[in-house]
C-alpha cells in the first residue's frame, strides 16, 4: 500500500491559521525577519480596533504600541530569530485601550523545509481566561487584581499575605514562583508602566504623575524610573512630543 502524503504538507498555512479566528481571547500574529506583520487573527484586529488584514500587513509594532513596548517586542523577536522559543511567559501587555493586564505569551521561530528561519509566530492570551499549572492560582490572581485596583496606595507585603491567608515567607515564595520577581518588584514594575502611559498620553506634570502612580515624590519616582527604563521621565516624554 502506497504511503499517503502528510496532509500538513499539502494545505496552506493560511488555512491553518484561520482556525484561530474562532478562538475568543487568543491573539495571534505572524511577522517576517524584519518584524513586519504578515498575518494577524481577528482577535488581534479587535484588540487594536482595526477592520481588516490590510490594516496590519506591512506594518510593525511601532504602528500599534508605544515605542517602549515596541522595543521590548523587537528584543523578543531577535531572540526567536536566533532559534530560541518563548513559552508560557507571563508579561504585562497594554493594547490600544491602554488597559494594562497580565498575558501568557508564546513566541516561536517559523522555519521552512530546509530548517531556515523565515520569521516568527506569536500567540498571547489574558491570564484570567485560561487554566493550567502555569497560571497563578486563585489567591495570587486575587492579589494581581488588588494591586491593579490599588497600585497608587501604600501596599505592604504583610497586607497582601493576609489577603492570601499565608505567612509573608510563604506568600513571597508562591508569588515568585509565578512571576520570577518579588511582590515589591512587581508593584514597582506596575507603577512604572502606569507612569509611562501617563507620560505618553497626558500633559500632567511629572510631580502629579508621581503622586497618582503611588510614589512619595517626584525625585524618588525619577530615580526608580531611571533604573527600570534607563532614561529619565523627561527624556521618555520627549520621545512622544
Amino acid at each position: 500500500m502506497k504511503n499517503k502524503a502528510n496532509i500538513l504538507e499539502a494545505v496552506s498555512a493560511s488555512s491553518l491559521l484561520r482556525v484561530f479566528n474562532h478562538q475568543a481571547g487568543i491573539v495571534l500574529w505572524v511577522k517576517d525577519k524584519d518584524g513586519v506583520y504578515q498575518y494577524a487573527n481577528d482577535e488581534y484586529l479587535r484588540h487594536f480596533f482595526l477592520h481588516s488584514q490590510e490594516d496590519v500587513i506591512g506594518k510593525t509594532d511601532y504602528d500599534f504600541v508605544p515605542k517602549y513596548i515596541a522595543e521590548s517586542f523587537l528584543a523578543d523577536d531577535k531572540l526567536v530569530l536566533k532559534g530560541e522559543e518563548i513559552i508560557n511567559r507571563l508579561e504585562l501587555v497594554s493594547f490600544k485601550d491602554n488597559i494594562l493586564d497580565w498575558y501568557l505569551t508564546d513566541k516561536l521561530p517559523l522555519k521552512n523545509s530546509l530548517n531556515e528561519i523565515l520569521g516568527t509566530i506569536g500567540i498571547t492570551r489574558k491570564v484570567d481566561t485560561i487554566k493550567g499549572p502555569q497560571v497563578p492560582e486563585g489567591s495570587i490572581l486575587k492579589i494581581m487584581s488588588h494591586i491593579k485596583e490599588n497600585f497608587a496606595d501604600n501596599l505592604s507585603v504583610v497586607e497582601m499575605a493576609e489577603i492570601c491567608c499565608l505567612s509573608v515567607s510563604a506568600f513571597e515564595r508562591k508569588f515568585k514562583k509565578y512571576f520570577k520577581i518579588t511582590p515589591t518588584e512587581y508593584i514597582l514594575k506596575f507603577r512604572i508602566n502606569q507612569v509611562c502611559r501617563s507620560l505618553a498620553y497626558t500633559s500632567k506634570s511629572i510631580s502629579e504623575i508621581a503622586l497618582e502612580c503611588g510614589f512619595c515624590d517626584h525625585s524618588y519616582m525619577t530615580r526608580q524610573f531611571k533604573k527600570v527604563m534607563d532614561c529619565s521621565p523627561t527624556e521618555f516624554r520627549a520621545k512622544y512630543l
